[in-house]
């Protein structure tokens, strides 16, 4: 009856030495999400407080851009005038906003 009550007093201090290592790994993933979740409500207010309507976590002025055929990328857009017969660049311009029609300024340095 000694050895029973042994094996099962070991039993149960295994038992709790596993309860407790899973309890320490739950609460490890608890404060990662609160801290995920912490960053994501610090970014709506940093959203909330300036007129951008998305934020980039990967380059702060980039932005989430159609490229084409309605695929979408964290991209810069950028628009060039090129003279092929000197392979000389004329004009470019770089922004963080999808617009398709945005080449049409570089027209004007070219007449």
């Amino acid at each position: 009856m000694d050895e029973y009550n042994k094996a099962l007093a070991d039993a149960d201090e295994d038992l709790s030495t596993e309860q407790a290592g899973n309890k320490k790994m739950i609460q490890e993933e608890i404060k990662k999400h609160q801290d995920r979740k912490d960053n994501y409500q610090k970014m709506l207010r940093k959203l909330e407080q300036t007129d951008e309507p998305q934020i980039s976590t990967s380059d702060p002025e980039s932005r989430q851009l159609i490229t084409r055929n309605n695929t979408t990328e964290v991209v810069y857009s950028a628009q060039t005038v090129f003279d092929t017969k000197h392979n000389l660049s004329i004009d470019y311009k770089v922004t963080n906003q999808n617009d398709r029609a945005s080449s049409w300024f570089m027209q004007e340095t070219l007449y």
